[in-house]
């Protein structure tokens, strides 16, 4: 199946290699559910169906891998792919560690590789004129700003680096989620891309759509049309590493902040604001990248408010450069289970949510590695909240139009709530399914 198939059936994440490949073929655009998304023009070359992460014609992550880390130095594991280390850690600089999402590890890799003289420059996200989008760094200034720096769960697109990344003469480092970095590869096997030296790949929950950020920043009190900025991961002593703050400024610089979990929508579970295409992949490990890094959700872990990596390094001398600087790091040395244990969740709900979406889906969506799926399915009443999650993120996104075109954060709620209701009880979670239905002052009463 080709490229066409994936955006006539929704699965297009608009991540924009097609438009690298082939300039004149593609337009991305961005779309009224939150989402970037390709549009073919013209007569597009077939290549691209080689190009696209999600068209059948393309290789899997299995096969990339293999390719790329092909030495006998190589562990493996289905889990995690190809490695040589599994490590937790974290930077000691305590305030670079502060002003990351997690450890801070990823920052510091990047100016590793640039300071060294490994890379010249770093592509990656951060935010511009108001919005979230790939950017070029070529300075440890640059990538310390905040503005560079942290989780960013708000959709992008490599369209707005495709003359750097098509032209660029310099070694560069990639940094992104699972997919991306898949199509950076993709790139690479069919002719393009060769100076993309290193991938960094950031352990990925799902794509969330523009809703999200905006929904949480209605739910502190600042509108989409008011809303100038936000931050997902605001850490404070006190509170665990998982329990941290979303904060929202509104075009005038006032600040509003709230515990995440206290939102609507924050908990990850629930699939609020979810792309299709995410139901759909099995790659939890960014198996395609030399190295990737995410949250070590362990309660050893998370009792530190400062936060913890998780690694997975596939590249030998990214291994050096651990080595080599360590003086600077916290690194425990871990493994597969440790890694797997961290993201538990992750992998029920994608790898085992694959083989129960695919049995009630009616047309087409993209061939996976099912070999690494089947271990994780075959609870039926597990497989009906897969299903129901798949629900609940095209409600979240449709309802979401629905209550901005109202002006109304509670249209929102009050849309979602029935859904919400059948959700805990599939999890026979009744005590929540009749909390939702209490008002918030009778909440506060019983909280005290």
């Amino acid at each position: 199946m080709t490229i066409k198939n994936v955006i006539d059936n929704g699965y297009c994440n608009g991540c924009g290699a097609c438009k690298i490949y082939s300039p004149d073929s593609v337009e991305i655009k961005f779309s009224e559910d939150g989402f970037y998304k390709a549009k073919l023009i013209n007569n597009y070359d077939d290549k691209l169906n080689q190009i696209c992460p999600f068209s059948d014609a393309a290789i899997n992550e299995t096969e990339i891998a293999n390719e790329i880390y092909s030495s006998n130095e190589y562990k493996f594991d289905t889990k995690v792919g190809k490695y040589l280390k599994i490590f937790a850690g974290n930077v000691l600089d305590t305030e670079q560690r502060l002003s990351s999402s997690s450890g801070g590890l990823t920052t510091w890799l990047a100016e590793k590789l640039l300071t060294t003289g490994e890379i010249d420059s770093i592509v990656h996200v951060g935010f511009i004129d108001g919005e979230f989008q790939y950017k070029v760094s070529s300075s440890i200034e640059e990538l310390r700003d905040v503005k560079n720096k942290k989780s960013r769960y708000y959709p992008v697109s490599l369209n707005s680096c495709c003359d750097f990344l098509s032209k660029c003469q310099g070694d560069i480092l990639f940094v992104g989620v699972p997919c991306f970095v898949k199509s950076i590869r993709l790139l690479q096997k069919n002719g393009k891309l060769k100076n993309v030296k290193y991938c960094i790949a950031l352990l990925c929950g799902h794509m969330k759509s523009s809703g999200f950020a905006e929904s949480l920043a209605w739910q502190v009190g600042i509108s989409p049309k008011n809303l100038n900025s936000f931050d997902f991961r605001i850490k404070k002593e006190g509170f665990e590493a998982s329990n941290y703050f979303f904060k929202a400024v509104d075009r005038v610089g006032n600040e509003s902040l709230s515990l995440n979990s206290h939102l609507l929508g924050s908990n990850w579970g629930l699939g609020f604001f979810r792309h299709q295409t995410c139901d759909f992949c099995d790659d939890i490990a960014g198996e395609t990248a030399d190295v990737t890094l995410g949250d070590a959700w362990l309660p050893k872990y998370t009792k530190d408010y400062l936060g913890t990596n998780i690694v997975v390094v596939r590249n030998s001398k990214i291994l050096a450069i651990l080595d080599e600087f360590k003086s600077e790091l916290f690194i425990d040395n871990a493994d597969v289970d440790t890694f797997f244990a961290t993201q538990a969740g992750n992998y029920r709900n994608r790898r085992g949510g694959i083989v129960a979406r695919a049995k009630n889906i009616n047309h087409w969506y993209p061939e996976k590695r099912l070999d690494l799926c089947f271990e994780y399915a075959g609870d039926e009443s597990k497989e009906k909240i897969y299903r129901y999650r798949s629900k609940l993120s095209k409600l979240s996104i449709n309802n979401f139009i629905i209550a901005k075109k109202f002006n109304s954060i509670n249209m929102f709620k009050l849309l979602m709530l029935p859904s919400l209701i059948k959700y805990n009880l599939l999890q026979n979670d009744y005590k929540s399914a009749v909390y939702l239905l209490i008002p918030k002052k009778i909440k506060t009463i019983l909280k005290k």
